[in-house]
This record gives C-alpha cells, sequence and structure tokens, in this order.
C-alpha cells in the first residue's frame, strides 16, 4: 500500500512537529570536558528578556526531516506520525506533501496539540539548544495495517509508550519481510537501553550519533549485555564503536556521526569501517538538521545500491549544505545537485 522497496519506496515512522528558529549572537558558552556527554553548555541569565531579531521556522522531528530528504533524493517516501487535529497540523502536513512526501499515513489525534520545538541558536557556530512541548506524539500507536507489502522502513525515536511501539514495529517488520532502519533517540537510550539493543538487532542499518553510541554502549556495560567484549576504555574511539556496534547486531551498516568531523561506518560486506570527513563550511547557520539530512543522504545512496563508502559521502554532502541555512529542511539537496556535490 504505502511502498515497494524494488521501486525504492520506504516508509518512516517517527514524529513531526513545527520547529521554530531565534538566532542569537554572543551566547554565553561554558566548556565541561569533564561531562564526556555534554562537553558545553549554553549559558542563560536567570529572569533576563533575549531578543530575538529575526526568526525562522520549518517542519521538524526526525522521521519527517528524512522522508523529506529522501523524497528530495529520489525516493519515493512515506510518513507515519501523529499530529494534533488543528490548524498548526493542517500547515505542517501541506508543507511536507509540497516535498513529494505521502502523509496520507499521518494520524490526526483529536484534544491533542500538534508538537512544537523552540530551537535556540548560537549565530556564531551554529550549535542550538532545543525546548520542545511534545503532545501530540505522546500518543504515538502503531497500527499494523500500515504494514501491507515488502518494504522498506525506517523508524527513529518514538514516544509515549515507546517499548511497545518500536517492538510493533520491529515484529510487523519481520513479519512483512520489510527491511528496517534504525536511529533511536538519545531518550529511548536513557529509558532503556536495552529494548533499543533489542530492536537495532533486527535492522539492516542503524544510525547514532557519537554521544548516542557511547551511552548505549556504556549503559549495556554497566548492565552486563555485552559480556566481556566490550573494552569501556576505547569508548571514545569511533572506529571502534562503529565496528564493535556493527559486528554484535549483526547488521549491514553500523553508522557513528560526530558533527564537523565528519561519519564513520561499519560495512559488513567488507568487514570495514569506512571514514568520511566533514566538509568545511565558511559559516554554519544552524546545525540542527545535519544528522537528519546525513542519515536521508546516507539511506538514499544506500537505496539505489551505491557503496558505503558512495552513502558516506552523500550522507556527509546533504549535511554540509544543510547547516547553511536554518531548519532542516531548506538545504536539502536535490539529486542532480548531489551528485555533484558528493
Amino acid at each position: 500500500m504505502f511502498f515497494l522497496y524494488m521501486t525504492l519506496s520506504i516508509l518512516c515512522i517517527g514524529s513531526l512537529s513545527r520547529d521554530v528558529f531565534l538566532p542569537y549572537e554572543n551566547i554565553a558558552i561554558l566548556d565541561t570536558p569533564e561531562d564526556t556527554l555534554a562537553k558545553q553548555k549554553m549559558l542563560f541569565e536567570v529572569g533576563a528578556k533575549y531578543r530575538a531579531k529575526d526568526r525562522y521556522d520549518a517542519p521538524g522531528g526526525c522521521a519527517a526531516n528524512v522522508s523529506q530528504g529522501l523524497a528530495r533524493l529520489g525516493v519515493d517516501a512515506s510518513l507515519f506520525a501523529n499530529v494534533g487535529n488543528d490548524h498548526l497540523g493542517e500547515t505542517l502536513l501541506e508543507e511536507v506533501r509540497g516535498e513529494g512526501v505521502d502523509t496520507s499515513p499521518v494520524c490526526r489525534v483529536d484534544g491533542k496539540k500538534t508538537d512544537l520545538g523552540i530551537i535556540v541558536v548560537d549565530k556564531e557556530t551554529g550549535e542550538r539548544t532545543i525546548f520542545y512541548n511534545r503532545d501530540a506524539n505522546e500518543s504515538f500507536s502503531f497500527p499494523p495495517e500500515v504494514f501491507t507489502e515488502k518494504g522498506a522502513v525506517f523508524v527513529s525515536g518514538l514516544y509515549g509508550d515507546w517499548r511497545a511501539n518500536i517492538r510493533d514495529v520491529a515484529r510487523l517488520a519481520g513479519e512483512n519481510d520489510c527491511t528496517l532502519f534504525y536511529n533511536p533517540s538519545a531518550s529511548n537510550i536513557e529509558d532503556d537501553a536495552e529494548c533499543v539493543w533489542e530492536v537495532a538487532k533486527k535492522c539492516e542499518g542503524v544510525f547514532l550519533n557519537k554521544d548516542e553510541a557511547m551511552e548505549l554502549l556504556l549503559r549495556l556495560h554497566e548492565r552486563n549485555v555485552l559480556g566481556g567484549d566490550f573494552d569501556k576504555h576505547r569508548v571514545e574511539d569511533e572506529k571502534y564503536l562503529a565496528t564493535f556496534l556493527g559486528a554484535h547486531l549483526g547488521v549491514k551498516f553500523a553508522v557513528i556521526t560526530d558533527g564537523a568531523r565528519g561519519a564513520w561506518a561499519y560495512d559488513r560486506s567488507r568487514d570495514a569501517v569506512h571514514f568520511r570527513s566533514g566538509h568545511s563550511v565558511e559559516r554554519v547557520a544552524d546545525a540542527t538538521g545535519a544528522g537528519d539530512a546525513f542519515t536521508s543522504g546516507f539511506l538514499a545512496s544506500f537505496l539505489l545500491g551505491h557503496s558505503i563508502e558512495t552513502s558516506l559521502a552523500w550522507g556527509i554532502a546533504n549535511a554540509t549544505n544543510v547547516i547553511r541555512f536554518y531548519g532542516a529542511k531548506e538545504g536539502l539537496l536535490r539529486k542532480d545537485a548531489m551528485e555533484g556535490a558528493a
């Protein structure tokens, strides 16, 4: 009904929100190198008012961002997420449909508000802090009828009763011979790393940023899930992280991203880790959509049958262009531009 893997179609499952961006100059940044998982923090004066000289808004949510990126690269993408039965939800759906994404699976939830994010951006670096209200997607539940044909599925971090939902997605994907790709959220890893690990083992490919990969493996190590194989002293080694994840999950690829430093991908077909450095950008407007843009670029290339090395190049090119703009959509590359940029 929604997708056929042979025709490069994929269903993206996760969240959809309206994101509002407030760029500021001269934000105070506190370096905290002793905090392995949060090495810098933004500082704001209690009781102060901060005037933003401009603002921008765009669709947000990992699954929505990835679906739009895939559509621009020639993949037939559908989106399953929740919105409120409100004007904000309708305008969001209209905008996502305008990118060529099939939004017919999206669920409108009565009595709930469409999700909203406020992103404070440091104009000097493009780094950001996100404040969000999640309402409609906290009511997320996954209907079995979405899986009606063999195909590809991308699932991001889920909300509400996320454990039951992600297990349902994995089970139904298996029962319907769907190829599953997974990008778990930091909050899901923090809540239940073992559930994330369980689902990741059923996937063909996984995407994690470095902090997420470190936290996932450290939490599993503390619970003795990994046995004696894991060396916690190598947890900051990206190649080790990618290799360990790929080998122990049994996936075709395991990707670790680390912002401007680049990305590492374990390639099961060669039992090797490939690396692609980030491209130099004169001015970063906003880093918010970089990870999702990378994922859509990498995944589109993979679905088109390209190598892991080429998929890394597509991911980096897409992420590099997105960070030149505010929001996760405006800088997404189309296929003709991608082939010249990667």
